[in-house]
């Protein structure tokens, strides 16, 4: 018993001597590959956060800051400096270390990041969609997707809002269900979906928001509120004499 109590405290020690932590800044973000190359982890504000590993046979490039082939002409895992790697500036990745070995384009692939400030952004080959990057030093980290609402509605990722947002903030044109007010005078107005529950304000010809009722209440055409449904008028009413 005693000599498998002291087998356990040394693999303990040990095992905690060789536990290695990221030491992330405390503003922005940051790439810091794993010891292995299996992966990295993203800083966000001093806090690391580690990402899944690149798949089988491939390993995470310390100068490119993607998966590449593994034993491959962009594999540079060996280049360490005190068990930390190397991570020389090399610019825009995308255009000199992005594998051609692929039957997708790698400026679809990796859309470019060139230019853009630190964080999540459209991305550029799927606008209005739910797709969107994350840019760090002018390279692309990773590509991600906006996830549902708090109701489980669907969110598709706003280009000049730079965030995920409603439908009912996506212009129809590009798949949302945003009224168009163009033409209409300042006031409310039934939804354009026909969705009784809320009620659109228009404003110098824009969208300003949609208002919803209460539970039960639906929008009353002639008075331009919501109302319970037997006391309201118009095709969300019950009333037909109004």
């Amino acid at each position: 018993m005693f000599i498998l109590s002291a087998l356990l405290s040394m693999v303990c020690v040990f095992g905690a001597a060789y536990a290695w932590e990221p030491k992330c800044d405390s503003l922005g973000f940051q790439i810091i590959p794993k010891p292995d190359c299996s992966g990295y982890y993203l800083c966000v504000f001093g806090k690391p956060v580690p990402m899944p590993n690149c798949p089988p046979g491939s390993i995470f490039s310390n100068s490119a800051h993607v998966c590449v082939p593994e034993n491959s002409i962009y594999d540079d895992c060996k280049d360490y400096n005190g068990g930390r790697p190397v991570i020389p500036d090399l610019g825009d990745y995308r255009r000199n270390l992005c594998p051609v070995a692929h039957c997708v384009p790698c400026s679809v692939r990796m859309p470019s990041c060139e230019g853009k400030e630190d964080g999540i952004h459209a991305n550029e080959n799927r606008l209005w969609s739910p797709y969107h990057v994350m840019c760090y030093k002018d390279r692309f980290v990773s590509s991600d997707m906006c996830k549902a609402d708090g109701n489980g509605r669907a969110q598709l990722f706003h280009p000049v809002k730079n965030q995920c947002v409603s439908l009912d903030e996506i212009p129809q044109e590009h798949g949302g269900m945003m009224p168009d007010c163009v033409g209409k005078k300042d006031g409310y107005y039934l939804d354009d979906f026909g969705r009784c529950d809320r009620y659109s304000v228009c404003k110098d010809g824009k969208y300003l928001n949609a208002v919803q009722c209460n539970a039960g209440e639906v929008f009353d055409a002639f008075t331009e509120k919501c109302l319970l449904k037997e006391k309201a008028c118009g095709p969300c009413g019950d009333l037909s004499n109004c």
